[in-house]
């Protein structure tokens, strides 16, 4: 696509007084997608001050290739408020690290978890960064969200980037190309 098609795009669907320049997030449909592991980072909410461990997963193959989903894990014990968080939310959210670093080849230490929460978060970025490109596969799926019906939750599950699909620019076998001396430029 040439600049001017760019151009003539983005006049069609961007209303420059009205519109975000950076435009709205597409999500990933639910599905299971390629991806790998482009960068861990230790999220702090500006307005809020939450924090979070957050995983930026790039699709590597089919329809959704360069796509990114960003996969939150909030490891804090108590709420806002003080209250401690349901023993569910943070068993959910541990083994969602657990199992993305046993994938890439890292195993979550206890004294990566040790320390106050922040601290565990920069911890583990630190820990992250060699497995940076590391394969694996991620499926979403969406569940109801009571209190907003528009924005339902998304349930990850991943698994280990099997033989058949941890090369996506590979060949395989039965791709064979067949070349005759008609295609031959001299």
């Amino acid at each position: 696509m040439s600049l001017a098609d760019i151009l003539n795009d983005t006049k069609k669907n961007f209303d420059p007084k009205k519109d975000s320049i950076n435009g709205s997030y597409d999500k990933l449909p639910e599905g299971t997608y390629l991806v790998t592991l482009d960068n861990t980072n230790h999220f702090v909410s500006k307005t809020s001050g939450f924090e979070q461990l957050s995983f930026k997963m790039t699709v590597v193959d089919g329809e959704h290739a360069s796509q990114s989903e960003f996969v939150g894990v909030n490891l804090a014990t108590e709420k806002k408020d003080g209250s401690p968080m349901p023993d569910f939310v943070v068993t959910k959210n541990m083994r969602l690290l657990v199992t993305i670093g046993a994938l890439v080849g890292l195993t979550i230490t206890d004294e990566m978890v040790m320390g106050n929460v922040t601290d565990v978060y920069e911890k583990l970025v630190g820990a992250f960064l060699p497995y940076k490109g590391k394969l694996l596969e991620m499926t979403i799926k969406e569940s109801a969200n009571k209190k907003d019906p528009d924005n339902p939750f998304r349930n990850y599950e991943f698994a280990e980037a099997t033989e058949s699909n941890n090369d996506p620019f590979k060949k395989q076998a039965n791709d064979n190309i067949e070349i005759s001396d008609d295609d031959m430029p001299f």
